[in-house]
């Protein structure tokens, strides 16, 4: 009897095509959280005053502007929808420090600007120009002085909390470290946040800090 010998060369294909494309997923993942991890190192700096604007646009770019066009998008609409109500309530918490309302507003929309940038719906050159409108003429020179005396630094610090946060929801799950890097960097921030208004004021950092469980509670963040 002639035994017939199926080709099987065509599932082998699929299986290679299939693995392929995982790996490849799983690879543009890994440059898309390359990609945040610079913006956001790079705004922390800007924001701590270790560098300059024109510096932190220069960096992010340097490295951004060999990524493909899809890389450099690590924040999703839906995503930013969902977390958006909880980030608003979170900054909020700056007007029980005193802070006058125009400040709080231009502090949310510091975390717009970031949004934006991370959903590729503006370049380097927008997100600059509009932090240097939003932090150095409106948080820094018209209201810093009372900002300084009510909480330091600590509006910063929620919005780099924020991103974070974003970006985590977006990008979880794709490896172990990259996770364990996100929670790393929401834990720094919130230390921080709470650190730098508890400088100036003891009941400041409760507030602050109450603001901070809220927020990690409803988007589930677990450090």
């Amino acid at each position: 009897m002639e035994q017939v010998i199926e080709d099987d060369s065509a599932g082998n294909k699929e299986g290679t095509s299939a693995f392929r494309k995982v790996n490849l997923e799983k690879e543009m993942e890994k440059i898309k959280y390359e990609a945040a991890f610079t913006t956001i190192d790079n705004v922390s700096r800007y924001f701590s005053g270790e560098i300059s604007i024109g510096e932190m646009a220069r960096n992010i770019f340097a490295r951004l502007e060999s990524l493909a066009a899809e890389a450099r998008v690590f924040i999703t609409e839906a995503v930013a929808e969902k977390i958006r109500p909880s980030v608003y309530k979170m900054i909020g918490s700056l007007r029980e420090l005193g802070l006058p309302e125009e400040a709080v507003s231009a502090v949310r929309e510091c975390f717009e600007s970031l949004v934006a940038f991370a959903e590729g719906k503006a370049d380097i050159r927008e997100l600059g120009y509009d932090l240097s409108i939003l932090i150095e003429d409106i948080l820094i020179g018209r209201f810093g002085e009372v900002i300084e005396k009510k909480c330091g630094r600590t509006w910063g610090y929620l919005v780099l909390l924020a991103f974070t946060a974003a970006v985590d929801k977006v990008l979880s799950g794709i490896n172990a470290e990259n996770v364990q890097a996100a929670a790393e960097k929401m834990r720094e921030f919130a230390k921080s946040a709470i650190d730098a208004v508890a400088a100036v004021s003891v009941e400041g950092a409760i507030k602050v800090r109450s603001a901070i469980n809220t927020f990690f509670s409803e988007n589930g963040v677990v450090l």
